[in-house]
Parts: C-alpha cells; structure tokens; sequence
C-alpha cells in the first residue's frame, strides 16, 4: 500500500481491463480518473509473483476507506481478483481500527456494481436518507 503512483506497467493493465470489462479503451487513460485525487488516496498493488494482476485505489477518509476503483487483468479474472481487493480493504480497516469501508454506489439492476450486496453486513442509504443495514 502506498502513495498512488502511476507506471506504464499499471497503464497498461488499465487499459486491458478497460478493454476486457467495458469494452472500451480510454485513450486519457487513468492518470486523470484515478491519479490526481485532490484528496488523500492510497493504491494497493497485487503481484502473482513479479506480475502485477491488480491494483485498487482508495481515499483516506475519517471512519475508514473509501474504494475508488479497482482494475486488473483479464488473463486472471477467475481468481477473483475485485473481490480480493474488497477483502483486502476490509481486513485493513479492521487492522487500523477504522469501521467502515464504503463501496461506492450500489445499483441492482447493473451486473457491474451489485457486487456489492455480497459483502455483509452492510448497509445501504435508502431513499429516505437513512443507512438501512442488511445481513443477508
């Protein structure tokens, strides 16, 4: 874990994944997206030996962590690699004794961000304004 720095190594798993899972490819790449937070940002890099397979960019927030955005590669999908990330996260708040880790915004009818509700307990800000939590 360290200070978000981007190498040619990451871009070029950024844009794999941007290929992969939106089939699309962002000629900015990540540097404006995910590299010039106004906020204090950490990245998490994940090695399959010397080969970086993932990498998961979080903001620095009083009660815990705030994932941003995670990528990784195609060839590695089958292990999982977002929901490690999400693990991972989670056991680091745990560790430095913060509660929360939010995941960003939960849509259920879209495959790419209801992956969320997997993660329980949890909890989800209803229309009325109020977290409403959930361990199922």
């Amino acid at each position: 874990m360290v200070r978000p720095r981007l190498t040619s190594e990451k871009t070029e798993l950024y844009r794999g994944y941007q290929t992969a899972r939106h089939d699309k490819d962002d000629p900015s790449g990540p540097q404006d997206f995910l590299y010039a937070s106004p906020v204090e940002s950490l990245e998490i890099e994940f090695r399959l030996g010397d080969e970086l397979v993932a990498v998961a960019i979080v903001d620095v927030v009083p009660a815990g962590l705030s994932a941003v955005y995670t990528y990784f590669s195609a060839e590695h999908s089958a292990r999982g690699l977002g929901t490690l990330a999400v693990l991972w996260e989670i056991d680091y708040c745990r560790r430095i004794g913060k509660p929360l880790l939010y995941l960003g915004y939960y849509v259920r009818e879209c495959r790419k961000m209801n992956y969320k509700n997997r993660f329980v307990p949890h909890e989800i800000l209803g229309p009325d304004g109020v977290w409403h939590r959930s361990e199922v």
